[in-house]
């Protein structure tokens, strides 16, 4: 299960960061997500535990 989600979360990020290369305006407050969620992705391991 924990491999599923990273793969899922993987896939988000990737499509995003593919979505933010055509559309420089909303890479400000997109930026500040993916930053949070990877922030705390890492500070809680909540995904892998």
């Amino acid at each position: 299960m924990p491999c599923l989600v990273d793969i899922l979360v993987t896939g988000f990020l990737t499509h995003s960061l593919q979505t933010l290369q055509n559309d420089k305006s909303a890479s400000t407050s997109l930026d500040r997500v993916i930053g949070a969620v990877v922030l705390y992705t890492f500070e809680t391991n909540l995904l892998t535990r």
